[in-house]
Parts: C-alpha cells; sequence; structure tokens
C-alpha cells in the first residue's frame, strides 16, 4: 500500500510545475538519507576482490549527477575493475576513472551499448544503469565465481532495489513472461528477462545485441530475440539500487516519449 501511495504522489507531483518544486527536493532528500544509512552500513563491508576479466558498462544519458554517483560507488565497492562510460548526451562528459565513449546526441540506449561492447576485451561485462548505485549488496564476487564455472550460462540477472523504501523490481513474472516451464541451472532459476543490471559473457551478448531503432524499450525485445541463444539466471542475492529521476523534468520528457518505440516493439515481437 505504502509503495502504491508513493508512485501515485510521483505521478501526480511530476504533473504540477508547482508540486514539482517542493517534491523534488523532498524526494532527493529521502532518497540521499537511505543512501547515507546504507553507506553506514556498508562500512562493515569487504570491497570486491580484483576481477580482471570484468569490465562495467554504464550508458548515460543527461544525467551527469547521476553517473558521478554511480561511479563513486563504483570505486567505494569495485575498485580497480574497468569502466566504460558511453555517453550521448548534448553535452557529454569525459569520466574520471572511467574509459569514455561519446557519441552523437541521443542515438539511444541501445546504439550505446553496442558500441560499448566494442570497447571491451574482458571475458564479462557488468551491466549497470546510470541511476544505480552499487553497494555492499553488489556482491560481484559471487556471481563471478558461478559464471567462471558454469560456461553453459550467458547471463547473471540480480535483484534491483528501487529507492525510497527498497522496493523488490524483480519478480516471478520475469521468469517465464515468454512462456515455457521453469527451469534451474546450477541450482538458480533461469529467468526469460531479468533486470537491467547483471553480470554477462561479453562474446554471448555481443552476438545477440540490441536493437538499435529502439532508443528506449530495447531491454524486453533484447531477451525475445536471446530466447534459446542465451541462457540467464536470477540470484536475489546478487544486488544493486536504483534511484530514478522522476523529478528531473528534460530527462522525463525524453524518457517517457516511448510511444513510437512500443509502437516498434509490438512490430519486431510479431
Amino acid at each position: 500500500m505504502l509503495r502504491a501511495v508513493r508512485r501515485r504522489a510521483i505521478d501526480l507531483a511530476t504533473g504540477s510545475a508547482a508540486l514539482r518544486r517542493v517534491a523534488g527536493p523532498a524526494y532527493d532528500a529521502v532518497v540521499a538519507v537511505e543512501l547515507g544509512a546504507v553507506r553506514a552500513l556498508d562500512r562493515c563491508s569487504r570491497r570486491a576482490p580484483a576481477a580482471p576479466d570484468v569490465t562495467v558498462l554504464v550508458k548515460t544519458f543527461e544525467r551527469p549527477y547521476a553517473c558521478a554517483r554511480l561511479l563513486a560507488s563504483i570505486r567505494r565497492h569495485l575498485p580497480g575493475l574497468d569502466v566504460v562510460v558511453v555517453d550521448d548526451s548534448r553535452q557529454p562528459r569525459r569520466w574520471s576513472g572511467a574509459r569514455t565513449v561519446v557519441l552523437p546526441y541521443d542515438v539511444g540506449a541501445s546504439a550505446g551499448r553496442n558500441e560499448g561492447l566494442k570497447h571491451i576485451a574482458t571475458e564479462f561485462f557488468l551491466l549497470l544503469d546510470d541511476d544505480e548505485i552499487v553497494y555492499g549488496g553488489t556482491r560481484l564476487a559471487r556471481a563471478l565465481a558461478f559464471m567462471r564455472a558454469r560456461p553453459d550460462v550467458d547471463i547473471y540477472g540480480g535483484q534491483v532495489l528501487l529507492l525510497p523504501l527498497f522496493e523488490r523490481t524483480v519478480t516471478a513474472v520475469d521468469r517465464d513472461c515468454f512462456g515455457g516451464p521453469p527451469r534451474t541451472v546450477g541450482g538458480l532459476p533461469v529467468y526469460d528477462r531479468p533486470a537491467q543490471f547483471y553480470l554477462a559473457r561479453t562474446r554471448s551478448v555481443a552476438a545477440v545485441g540490441w536493437e538499435p531503432r529502439l532508443k528506449t524499450a530495447e531491454h524486453t525485445e533484447f531477451f525475445w530475440r536471446a530466447r534459446g541463444r542465451l541462457t540467464a539466471v536470477y540470484d536475489e542475492r546478487f544486488r544493486v539500487l536504483h534511484a530514478k529521476t522522476p523529478f528531473d523534468v528534460e530527462y522525463m520528457d525524453k524518457r517517457t516519449d516511448v510511444a513510437k518505440y512500443l509502437e516498434l516493439l509490438q512490430d519486431l515481437m510479431q
């Protein structure tokens, strides 16, 4: 009930300029408090060991503040990992501590990720959105050990906790959303569509690729085409935090302009 109220409140506030001026700072303050509590608890957690066979892939667009937050969390919890940031913002940045791939303005998530994979030579990559945050629950070592031991698995997906309130966004419906009997591999459930947070084999994902015509709504289409080609498992213990930006008006105008992409998605999945 509380989560439904939160979502409704955000919908109402983002529809009114006057409410945005009040609700935006309040929303940011609540998320900041939660992140502060997480960082305090994380002081007891161990940093991930070196992983020379993993590169982090981040696609960012018009949210430098979010990308900076993500990169800071990577430095805290996954130090030493190579990071590739693909930026198609109007004024792209060169990110310290990362290899930055600058693309023309607004080429979209699909084209950006496809290009990013071309700059990754490691066997595995960790996919992160720019508004996600790595923390103590992002147990990369466990995921990596599983993938090294199971060459028959291509993608190791995890849980995405939405702030505020730490809402689980990966649910059972994602397990068999395309139909078929439930399966397990190595003790983990096989998912048709894990979240946009996963450790994956670079060559396997590059062989499928993202549909470049889809600037958004690309996630479902990717896994639709990956059926029978890639095996994706899900581990609830592998987690990342997700702090959306519903009060960033310019970004949300782009992000919510999805009608033509949803129409194309339907055509592609016929």
